[in-house]
């Protein structure tokens, strides 16, 4: 009984997930938008989400919570930015994106993909190589 519980719990999570990144997606959180996203969560196929371990995805789900945080702050910053430049940068890995889970390494991507002055371009071993911008100058009015 104990893994049936375990099991629908993981596929909750899945199916919410998925539902959540759908309405981010289409910037849409209606009803009948997250409904229509619940319904392809669910056509979509679901893998192996037995073998998914909770714990490996639980600190990445509560960085997501900081995402809205994250993408103001880096709007103001880009709007605020005189010729910005392109700039490289390497960030290390989650501890559960290293240790291989590959849920962990998509919201490690996901994280810094979705706010709008970062951009994962690659790997090098335990680090995302990421694209940003830096200011290049100070504005003239």
């Amino acid at each position: 009984m104990n893994m049936i519980i375990k099991s629908l719990i993981k596929l909750i999570i899945v199916l919410g997930f998925r539902t959540f990144t759908w309405g981010l997606i289409t910037a849409n959180f209606t009803n009948n938008n997250l409904m229509g996203g619940l319904l392809l969560s669910a056509i979509i196929p679901l893998n192996d989400y037995k073998n998914l371990k909770l714990k490996a995805i639980i600190p990445s789900i509560l960085k997501i919570l900081l995402i809205p945080m994250q993408m103001t702050k880096e709007t103001v910053e880009l709007i605020r930015m005189s010729k910005p430049r392109d700039k490289f940068v390497y960030q290390m890995k989650s501890v559960e994106a290293m240790q291989g889970s590959k849920i962990a390494k998509f919201l490690d991507v996901l994280l810094i993909t979705i706010t709008p002055m970062t951009l994962v371009t690659g790997e090098d071993n335990n680090r995302w190589r990421i694209h940003t911008l830096e200011s290049g100058g100070q504005q003239h009015d």
